[in-house]
């Protein structure tokens, strides 16, 4: 089910717990945590800044996870943009299917991104016009 209802007040920083033991630290998400299931993680790392995203999807639902250095999240929803920063592990941000996502990663940045689908080509919008006719219909 296509859904470009969701707005960008949708769109919310979800703070999991973090556990230190010595130098180590450990954070978790599971299907608790976020109330979905998980279907595919993926990652995405850089060693100078670096723009990525430039698109949104359909129906997938995503959980971006900064697991170090920190990263911008600019979201739209065609009317509304909002940018979110995260740095470091149990800062993540939840972001509903038809959300426009830009990412600006600085250097030596690395996020994790869950996800309640497995890989879709059909599901992504990556034209801005061809998102905004997706928003109108809805």
């Amino acid at each position: 089910m296509l859904d470009a209802t969701n707005p960008i007040s949708r769109v919310n920083i979800l703070n999991s717990d973090i556990f230190s033991k010595g130098s180590a630290v450990l954070t978790a998400i599971d299907r608790e945590n976020i109330g979905w299931e998980i279907e595919r993680v993926f990652f995405i790392s850089s060693e100078f800044p670096e723009e990525r995203g430039n698109h949104a999807h359909k129906t997938c639902k995503q959980l971006f996870v900064c697991i170090s250095g920190e990263v911008a999240i600019i979201c739209k929803d065609g009317e509304t943009e909002k940018e979110f920063h995260l740095a470091g592990l149990g800062n993540n941000l939840y972001v509903p299917p038809g959300i426009w996502v830009n990412l600006r990663m600085e250097s030596n940045t690395a996020i994790a991104v869950i996800t309640d689908q497995v890989y879709d080509e059909l599901d992504y919008m990556r034209n801005w016009d061809e998102y905004l006719t997706f928003r109108a219909s809805k």
